[in-house]
């Protein structure tokens, strides 16, 4: 839309030429009040989140009447939003075709746009077209401006772009210089400069790489391309398969018609996954919707580095591994994997068409369609949503990052090596706000989310290998970690956890209390 507001006298002038009058005044005043709705929904949402997050602190119910208004504001706001886009789009598409060479729009000699027919067909299945259609165009993604190049004239060539949700738009590669003096457009062509030239680093880099580079490039503003930024590409791909991966591993022994575990039988962590999830799921179909496909990508990437690898997959480890097959828990870590790895073949499936294929061939389960083409997106379920987990878990992972900060310095003293080595001590938490909260959740889901062998209130007891942590962004938050071993604790042999408890069997002495079941039953 920027393109029409910026240009919406050339854009009548063009289309009276042609004796095809384009309903702009109408588009633009849907986009007026598209935008301000949009506004206005995510005001109401930002609102909505701070009641939240004070409900979650406070348990205030007298806030739930208001918190439910502003959601169901929020939900009439952008299904409002939601009409006034799509009239809005169905008006661009009878916008009609202005860029053509008997329509020169330039101010200026200098500025005339030509639009010149390719003479080849390009070397890959592209279907290009001798004009832009500006209708069709708009209807697709917004454009700021054309390219502006010196010369007394340029060509601006587009081949066929359709919809990222129907097909991966492929329209802009290399620009270079031509014999005639203008610059052209050339999607065939990926690069050509002296470090890349030609379709010589498709091999290097794959399809995939190559529309996850488009999908994440945002078309508002100037399009680059570099080995850098496809390096940079590429690791982030790599990082979204191997996270994929990982999840199907998990899944080894899984059958979701035998397996599966019902969302209120699962623990807390895993419930905030999915609600992590649900989150996405809901962005990603919101920026499909709004052709943002860039956001698509940072969500989906974020989401794999930061919210899987770095924290649920990290800490369900010790389940996968440890428990019984068979174990609920472990189920239920199962169940997750599955729900994330369904979800991220669907709606990564318009992006990653090869990958995704790839990994619902492999997703286990019967009945399920053969490519992952043929479904729909995945929606997310209201069951996960839930406000007062949203909130106590935000302040749950403010605290871990203080206890990874007091576990890094108790390693730099040469007191611990990895986390599971400590037992970490909670002396005193904000009374208000943070120790009821801690409480609450109880010594063996804390130890469970700061990796550690144990979490006890408290002080430790005295020992010179005592590490005595001061909070940075919990004013009032202290912390002492201690060596296990300090304490008399042995490790177990089995999950490496150390415990109290090791021994306790006199058939079995490297084990703990958690693993000698486990181990007796497949004995």
């Amino acid at each position: 839309m920027e393109f029409i507001r910026a240009n919406a006298d050339e854009v009548r002038r063009c289309a009276a030429l042609k004796g095809e009058p384009a309903p702009i005044d109408e588009i633009l005043e849907l986009d007026r009040r598209w935008r301000e709705a949009t506004t206005m929904a995510e005001s109401t949402r930002a609102e909505q989140n701070v009641l939240s997050k004070e409900f979650a602190r406070t348990h205030d119910q007298s806030l739930l009447p208001r918190m439910k208004e502003l959601a169901e504001s929020a939900k009439s706001l952008m299904a409002e939003a939601d009409r006034l886009r799509a009239q809005r789009d169905e008006l661009l598409l009878r916008v009609p075709n202005v860029f053509h060479e008997s329509v020169p729009i330039g101010r200026s000699e200098a500025d005339n746009v030509v639009v010149r027919e390719w003479g080849t067909k390009p070397s890959f299945d592209f279907q290009p077209r001798p004009h832009y259609d500006l209708g069709e165009a708009l209807g697709i993604m917004d454009f700021e401006h054309a390219a502006r190049v010196s010369g007394s004239r340029f060509a601006f060539l587009l081949g066929e772009g359709a919809r990222l949700e129907r097909a991966l738009v492929q329209f802009m590669l290399d620009v270079h210089t031509s014999e005639h003096g203008y610059t052209e457009v050339q999607p065939p062509v990926l690069v050509n400069s002296a470090s890349m030239t030609g379709t010589a680093n498709l091999p290097k880099f794959g399809a995939d790489v190559l529309r996850l580079w488009v999908a994440a490039e945002d078309y508002a503003e100037d399009i680059r391309l570099s080995d850098e930024i496809l390096n940079r590409l590429a690791d982030a791909y790599r990082r979204i398969r191997n996270t994929c991966r990982f999840l199907l591993g998990t899944l080894a022994d899984f059958d979701p018609e035998r397996d599966r575990i019902a969302y209120d039988r699962m623990e807390e962590l895993d419930r905030w996954a999915l609600l992590r999830l649900g989150e996405l799921i809901a962005r990603a179909r919101r920026a499909y919707e709004e052709y943002q496909f860039h956001v698509v990508f940072h969500a989906t990437h974020n989401f794999c580095a930061v919210d899987l690898s770095a924290l649920y997959l990290d800490i369900i480890k010790d389940r996968l591994y440890v428990s019984a097959p068979d174990d609920p828990k472990r189920r239920a870590a199962q169940t997750v994997c599955f729900e994330v790895l369904t979800a991220l073949a669907r709606f990564l499936a318009p992006i990653l068409s090869f990958t995704a294929d790839e990994v619902w061939s492999h997703i286990p389960g019967r009945g399920k369609p053969e490519s992952v083409h043929l479904v729909t997106f995945p929606e997310e379920r209201g069951e996960w949503i839930n406000e007062r987990l949203r909130g106590e878990w935000e302040r749950l992972l403010e605290v871990r990052g203080e206890v990874s900060r007091a576990l890094e310095a108790a390693r730099q003293q040469g007191r611990i090596g990895k986390a599971v080595d400590a037992v970490v001590f909670i002396v005193s938490a904000p009374e208000e706000e943070w120790r009821p909260l801690l409480e609450a959740k109880g010594d063996s889901l804390l130890a469970t989310l700061f990796n550690v062998s144990a979490v006890r209130f408290g002080s430790a007891p005295p020992a010179d290998s005592v590490t005595r942590y001061e909070g940075q962004d919990i004013p009032g938050l202290v912390l002492e970690v201690i060596p296990a071993a300090t304490l008399g604790w042995k490790r177990c042999e089995r999950c490496w956890t150390w415990s109290e408890d090791v021994g306790a069997d006199p058939a079995h002495p490297a084990l703990c209390a958690r693993c000698l079941p486990v181990v007796r039953a497949r004995a």
